[in-house]
C-alpha cells in the first residue's frame, strides 16, 4: 500500500502537521469532512480515486492481520465488501438474576459467558460500492 486516503475533520490541522513533518516513501491524501458525516460518509468522496478494491479502517484501531491474505480471500470470493470479524469473549464479573413473567426470582447465574463475532473497523471495498 503506498497511496492512502485520510478523511479529516476534528483535530485535522493536528493530523496534517503531524504528516507534514514525515519525509514517506508513501503518498498521504487529505479528504475533509466539512461536517461529520459518520463512519462511511466520507467514503462518498473517494468515488472515482481506485480501479481495484482497497482497504478501509477506522483511525483508532490498529488490526494484527495478513493484509495480502486478506486481500487475496475477497479477490477470490468475488467479493464487493469483506468485513474483517474477531471472536470475544466476555464475561460478566458476577452472577446475573434471571426472573419468571410474573417478576419472581428464578435463578442465578454465576459469572455468565458470552462469546460475540465483533466487527474489527477493518474492510476490504470494491470501488463499485462508492457509487
Amino acid at each position: 500500500c503506498t497511496n492512502f486516503y485520510l478523511t479529516v475533520n476534528y483535530k485535522g490541522r493536528i493530523l496534517k502537521a503531524y504528516f507534514e513533518e514525515l519525509e514517506l516513501n508513501y503518498k498521504i491524501n487529505f479528504v475533509e469532512e466539512q461536517e461529520p458525516l459518520g463512519t462511511a460518509g466520507s467514503l462518498r468522496f473517494l468515488n472515482g480515486k481506485f480501479s481495484e478494491p482497497f482497504f478501509v479502517t477506522n483511525c483508532d484501531i490498529i488490526i494484527k492481520a495478513d493484509y495480502p491474505t486478506l486481500y487475496e480471500f475477497h479477490q477470490k470470493g468475488n467479493y464487493d465488501v469483506t468485513l474483517v470479524a474477531s471472536a470475544k469473549e466476555y464475561i460478566i464479573p458476577y452472577g446475573t438474576c434471571e426472573i419468571t413473567d410474573d417478576g419472581h426470582f428464578a435463578k442465578i447465574n454465576e459469572k455468565p459467558k458470552y462469546d460475540f463475532l465483533i466487527n474489527t473497523g477493518l474492510y476490504i471495498l470494491n470501488p463499485k460500492i462508492l457509487r
